[in-house]
């Protein structure tokens, strides 16, 4: 992947530990390590098809669609292609909400769709972006430990202007209480794409902060959870190394 593709980690930008156990889809997982989308969307395309789904089930498809759009923001694929994609996660995410099926997470990929419409349409941002504000507070007044909902609160952070509020330091802070919660047990951490991505998206913060050290450091982190995180082991890292040693 090229740095440009970065908005993969910006949108993607569980709380629940019986959530963030049924996450780890192996072939979701091999398609985040090697950024092979094309598997990624005939898996997540194998499992819509699906004639039934728990809530759980329903649960983890959310969790795909919203890493799939992300990578097509990035992507800068069809508008209406992605518009479409987001309207099936926010249709499963009608269900669940209906049923007050886990409620932060709810809260959160909502906010997080919101974020998806101002990267397909950025003159929405003053409109509607105090609303995404507004969900990811919910999403963690229902679960205060849910990393997501930090991760999330750092991503509004980072990338709104800081002439609008946004504040890259806080944002970090955010970032690092979603890791500490993530790792203190309320994710499965072993095979967890979005443990990666989070550890992806504290690089590419250290990085753009230009603080690089930390930057590697985050590098080696995730390179020791997982030795064929391609993005990172090819373009991440060998970047990060290069401007530390200029």
């Amino acid at each position: 992947m090229e740095r440009s593709k970065n908005l993969f980690l910006i949108f993607v930008c569980i709380a629940f530990s019986f959530h963030s156990k049924a996450q780890n889809n192996p072939q979701i997982y091999q398609a985040f390590i090697t950024g092979n989308m094309n598997l990624w969307k005939a898996t997540l395309d194998k499992l819509e098809a699906a004639p039934q789904k728990s809530d759980k089930e329903r649960l983890d498809l959310i969790n795909y669609y919203y890493g799939y759009i992300g990578w097509s923001l990035g992507q800068k694929e069809n508008k209406k292609d992605v518009q479409m994609l987001m309207k099936t996660m926010e249709n499963h995410l009608e269900t669940l909400e209906k049923k007050n099926y886990a409620p932060s997470m709810v809260y959160f990929y909502k906010s997080a769709l919101i974020g998806f419409e101002i990267g397909l349409h950025n003159y929405k941002a003053p409109l509607i972006g105090k609303k995404s504000l507004d969900f990811a507070d919910q999403a963690l007044k229902k679960d205060p430990q849910n990393p997501f909902a930090f991760l999330q609160l750092g991503n509004i952070n980072y990338y709104t202007p800081p002439i609008a509020g946004g504040s890259k330091q806080k944002a970090l802070e955010k970032y690092l209480q979603a890791l500490a919660l993530a790792e203190a047990g309320k994710w499965q951490i072993r095979q967890n794409w979005n443990y990666l991505n989070l550890l992806a998206t504290l690089v590419n913060a250290y990085y753009e902060m230009k603080e690089y050290q930390k930057a590697a450091a985050f590098c080696q982190k995730a390179l020791e959870a997982e030795p064929e995180f391609e993005w990172v082991r090819n373009t991440l890292y060998p970047q990060t190394l290069k401007k530390i040693n200029s």
